[in-house]
């Protein structure tokens, strides 16, 4: 499908195989052309009928890079990554309510034996993604060591793809209450969505740990203050307009 002049223009041109920069933290890249995601979505928020699925099944990509503090706690043999200012609140990942059939967690499918050793990574819900914390368990001194001199080089990729806009929000999933809904071509045979994120190292461009998206089948259980709300009609949603 061609692209209207009112959507190429919002795109600006950036290496695609750059791991983010020092000038721009936060980038993102539909259909690996860099992109001011809060420009789209506004555009897309208002944009009439005939143009509105113009997004829809679009890879998405989003890099994170120099606001990571690496921290190893060596009694406890615990390692964190923690994103300074709180991952990027323009993508949606997670059901945001009861009913929804979207991602509940990102489950790591694989760490890298060479900076973590023995390590197994926890697995990532909606509330740690959203601080921006990321926790290594059982990883010994010299991993801990390791792992704590490449913290400048330290990059997250969340790689996904279009499926919806929500509360001025890109969803990498599919919702009945979304402002902007797609068809569900872009889920697999199996009902799973092609999202995942990876720890980089961007020096030498290693995967230091890899978690994909998992729909899971029975709620778990959950505290009252990560339980879901309840979903409501999409007529209910506010927008608020980006003006960065």
């Amino acid at each position: 499908m061609r692209m209207k002049w009112s959507l190429i223009l919002l795109i600006f041109l950036l290496p695609f195989n750059a791991y983010g920069s020092t000038v721009y933290p936060e980038m993102f890249y539909i259909n690996n052309n860099g992109v001011l995601l809060y420009k789209i979505i506004n555009w897309w928020y208002f944009s009439p009928p005939e143009e509105s699925s113009q997004l829809c099944g679009s890879s998405i990509r989003y890099l994170n890079r120099g606001n990571t503090r690496v921290g190893y706690h060596e009694s406890k043999m615990i390692l964190t990554f923690r994103i300074q200012d709180g991952f990027t609140d323009q993508l949606m990942v997670f059901k945001h309510c009861e009913g929804e059939d979207g991602p509940s967690i990102l489950k790591c499918s694989s760490v890298n034996k060479k900076y973590f050793g023995r390590g197994v990574a926890t697995d990532m819900s909606g509330k740690l993604l959203s601080k921006g914390i990321f926790v290594i368990k059982n990883v010994d001194k010299k991993h801990g060591r390791k792992v704590l001199k490449i913290e400048s080089e330290i990059v997250f990729e969340l790689e996904g793809v279009i499926c919806g806009l929500m509360n001025g929000k890109i969803a990498l999933y599919h919702g009945r209450t979304f402002l902007r809904h797609c068809p569900m071509e872009s889920v697999d045979r199996e009902g799973r969505y092609p999202i995942t994120l990876k720890i980089i190292n961007s020096g030498t461009k290693e995967v230091l740990s890899l978690y994909s998206a998992v729909v899971e089948v029975e709620p778990r259980k959950t505290t009252n203050t990560e339980t879901p709300a309840s979903c409501g009609p999409a007529g209910d949603q506010t927008f608020k307009k980006f003006d960065k």
